[in-house]
């Protein structure tokens, strides 16, 4: 009953985590068919591998000021599913470029996740055209330049 509800969900996890957390979570997993991992630094060279290849991108932060994450996806035309705190809600218009669910809140992370399992493709394509537009729209509205700067700022300290 806890399962995710999936006929063609692939989860890809990637990055650093700590062999403690790997520990966790990998005794959450029910379904090992629907996750790939890769645990570790993830290189620069391999970063836009990941984003092209993926449908979405999922960022389930509790709080966050910045997320570089967000601003790659924007870049590539990648919809996010993100948590609904205020960074996330100033980029994601929900259902239009990406999907919000209630910060914390796994069932409706879930719902979420159930909802993109049963997305056609051309819905999908639909959304990564929609960022697309989201970014131009974006760029024109923001100095993008000044947002990288903060967030590298920030995760070089």
């Amino acid at each position: 009953s806890d399962m995710i509800p999936c006929s063609n969900l692939k989860i890809v996890v990637a990055g650093a985590i700590s062999e403690d957390d790997k520990i966790k979570y990998q005794k959450m997993i029910q379904d090992e068919r629907i996750y790939e991992f890769h645990f570790g630094f993830v290189d620069n060279a391999d970063i836009p591998k990941y984003f092209i290849e993926s449908d979405f991108l999922i960022l389930p932060y509790r709080s966050a000021t910045q997320s570089g994450p967000s601003l790659i996806a924007i870049n590539y035309g990648l919809p996010i599913i993100a948590s609904d705190i205020p960074t996330f809600k100033n980029l994601v218009i929900d259902g239009k470029n990406g999907f919000l669910f209630k910060n914390g809140d796994v069932d409706s992370l879930k719902m979420v996740l159930g909802k993109i399992s049963q997305m056609s493709k051309s819905a999908i394509e639909t959304m990564k055209h929609n960022q697309y537009s989201f970014k131009e729209e974006y760029e024109r509205k923001t100095d993008v330049a000044q947002c990288f700067k903060v967030f590298i700022q920030q995760n070089l300290n």
